[in-house]
């Protein structure tokens, strides 16, 4: 065959082909696409089956600090009585709010268990417009343990859902547990700080709390959260062993620029030298000077800068709020039941004398 037929042979072959692979392809796409489909109908006929079985679930309701809670008939009792100190935590931290923003119930269902010697069971909830599932450990379930941690889940998940950005951001990576603020761990952090000014914001200077704590706007991090000496110091650490000159240079001089290239990484971010620790306990005490309205007033300043925020919560200016939390740190509160120890000790020294002086008495009349 000469190279001209084989051209035109090769030529018709591919006109041939064109449309016949045009066709497969498009019904192949067809193909996918109905398959796609009946898997969508067949996952949204499967969620409407479990949400009619969530919804048919016998439950009893009861109210904690303004929040109904809708358990499974047959462990209700047992979860009412264990969320009976709930109301005060609760109350505490949210106030207001929690009538006002969440405006919803919290239900919760127990799935049955298709393997029964499995270590997790399925708990479904429903929350402030939010659903979902958590696989919650069998021995959990048994034991009652979950009725306080899962309420408590959904209800830091729905207070972090009030943050705007800037807060979301300056809080990461969210609120504080739901327990009573410990200014012990601020402490302690501000103590260790690799940060100048987070050392000193621990001795009262308060423009260093605003420094470290990252409550400034438009500022370098690298020159607002740490001195040179601390850039200095920080490239000297054992975990930076790299020869890079910029890291020589920085250990040497601290010259920013090196210092940002041998500490900031390729994104040029160095880490923060506050942490959940510190910034969660200003943001607790921020709510707990605000009352019962410090939440509603944060989340209506939710754009707002996350001094404007706190501030806004706390009811004070920023540099009040920073004042109070400093003095609050620093001099720890009364350890509870202070007075009653002291009573108990008086009591105990009263009965003692009490005693010596009957003993004294007897010996006496005994050998008069």
């Amino acid at each position: 065959m000469s190279e001209r037929a084989f051209l035109a042979l090769t030529a018709a072959i591919a006109l041939l082909a064109a449309p016949l692979t045009a066709q497969s392809s498009a019904q192949l796409e067809a193909r996918v696409r109905r398959l796609e489909a009946k898997q969508q109908a067949f996952k949204d006929s499967a969620a409407a089956g479990e949400e009619r079985l969530f919804q048919s679930q016998p439950r009893r309701y009861f109210t904690i600090a303004g929040v109904t809670l809708g358990f499974p008939v047959e462990v209700a009792d047992a979860a009412e009585r264990a969320l009976e100190d709930a109301d005060e935590v609760w109350r505490a931290r949210y106030g207001n709010a929690l009538g006002l923003l969440a405006k919803d119930t919290l239900t919760l269902m127990i799935w049955p268990q298709t393997d029964s010697t499995g270590p997790f069971v399925k708990v479904s909830w429903r929350f402030a417009g939010q659903r979902g599932e958590t696989q919650v450990l069998a021995t959990d379930v048994a034991n009652g343990r979950w009725f306080n941690w899962l309420p408590r889940q959904r209800l830091q998940a729905w207070e972090n859902s009030l943050f705007g950005p800037p807060m979301t951001k300056w809080l990461m990576p969210g609120a504080p547990a739901l327990d009573a603020w410990d200014g012990r761990f601020a402490r302690r952090d501000l103590l260790f700080s690799p940060s100048g000014p987070a050392r000193r914001c621990l001795q009262g200077e308060l423009g260093d709390c605003q420094r470290a704590l990252a409550l400034r706007e438009g500022v370098d991090p690298f020159t607002e959260w740490y001195d040179r000496a601390d850039l200095m110091a920080m490239a000297r650490d054992d975990r930076h062993r790299s020869d890079d000159a910029g890291l020589a240079t920085c250990r040497a001089t601290g010259e920013l620029e090196a210092c940002r290239k041998a500490l900031g990484g390729s994104a040029g971010v160095i880490q923060s030298p506050t942490g959940t620790g510190v910034r969660g306990a200003l943001y607790l005490y921020a709510l707990a000077q605000g009352g019962p309205d410090a939440l509603i007033r944060l989340h209506d300043a939710g754009e707002r800068s996350p001094a404007e925020q706190l501030a806004a919560a706390s009811g004070m200016p920023i540099d009040s709020l920073l004042m109070k939390w400093h003095a609050a740190i620093v001099v720890p509160p009364p350890i509870q039941g202070a007075r009653e120890s002291i009573m108990l000790f008086a009591t105990a020294v009263l009965w003692s004398l009490v005693l010596l002086a009957l003993f004294a008495w007897g010996y006496r009349w005994h050998h008069v």
